[in-house]
């Protein structure tokens, strides 16, 4: 996870040059790509303690993994990330929170609600 962190560090910082930035923006495709595998990491980018720019890029690879892989998720990981999106609902009326988090957040939210709301995710109502 060290290593994606450094990676959107360099990413959003002004002075990377453009080398440093396209071998972080790989990086971090990468690391988004294999969100499934790696889904702990993922979560715990996203969790509220985190900073803003590193909760966004959780959420975007959690868009991606439920757009391109949730049917092959087992059901015990897709509750899990089903619990992490009403957590999110719930912080995000708790705390401020940047507009593009909530904006990434509402998109993962969606996508989740697409493929599982009602009748596999009653909570949610």
């Amino acid at each position: 996870m060290d290593d994606v962190v450094r990676a959107l560090a360099a990413v959003h910082a002004p002075l990377t040059s453009p080398a440093e930035r396209l071998a972080a923006t790989r990086l971090l495709e990468v690391f988004k790509l294999g969100a499934a595998e790696q889904l702990g990491a993922v979560l715990a980018l996203a969790g509220p303690e985190r900073p803003a720019h590193e909760r966004h890029f959780a959420l975007h690879a959690l868009v991606a993994l439920v757009r391109a892989r949730w049917p092959a998720l087992d059901a015990a990981r897709r509750e899990e990330v089903k619990s992490l999106a009403l957590q999110l609902v719930a912080a995000v009326g708790e705390r401020a929170e940047a507009s593009f988090v909530v904006g990434a957040a509402v998109t993962f939210v969606c996508e989740l609600a697409k493929r599982e709301w009602p009748q596999r995710w009653p909570p949610l109502a």
